[in-house]
């Protein structure tokens, strides 16, 4: 029985890093670091208005991460920083007209290509994706609180 455990685990460990192989390319083929591209990825999901917290929040990245990823962005032209009018310690991103262009051939693309995989499967195996992948995820969080 260990044994089948263990096969299973390194066949879902296998198909998470083929998974995330593909998108190591992607941002390969974009000329950004990988943390650049997916904070660009970020930014461009959340329709252009967000901030470096927002980031951080919902793609659990460090502030460190994001910070050098944003600086890397700017840097290119493809963000802007305002001043918040709400916080004047917190910088509101926006997209410039080069970083929506950038953004849709490097990241629309891939946004179509994750929408036509995830239509390509049942509307059950959409839910069995979600509902297993929470529920290893709770599991995980649980069976590592007291080492992290």
């Amino acid at each position: 029985m260990q044994n089948k455990l263990h096969t299973q685990l390194q066949e879902y460990y296998s198909i998470w890093k083929q998974t995330d192989a593909i998108y190591k390319k992607l941002a390969r083929r974009s000329k950004l670091s990988e943390s650049g591209y997916w904070v660009l990825y970020a930014i461009y999901e959340m329709s252009n208005h967000c901030t470096q917290k927002d980031i951080c929040d919902q793609w659990s990245m460090s502030k460190q991460t994001v910070n050098s990823a944003l600086k890397e962005i700017e840097k290119n032209g493809f963000i802007i920083l305002k001043e918040s009018e709400n916080d004047r310690r917190s910088k509101i991103i926006e997209i410039t007209q080069s970083g929506y262009n950038f953004s849709c051939e490097f990241i629309e693309t891939v946004f179509q290509a994750e929408e036509q995989t995830w239509k390509r499967m049942t509307k059950e195996e959409r839910a069995g994706m979600l509902q297993y992948s929470k529920k290893y995820l709770d599991l995980f969080k649980e069976e590592t609180a007291y080492l992290c």
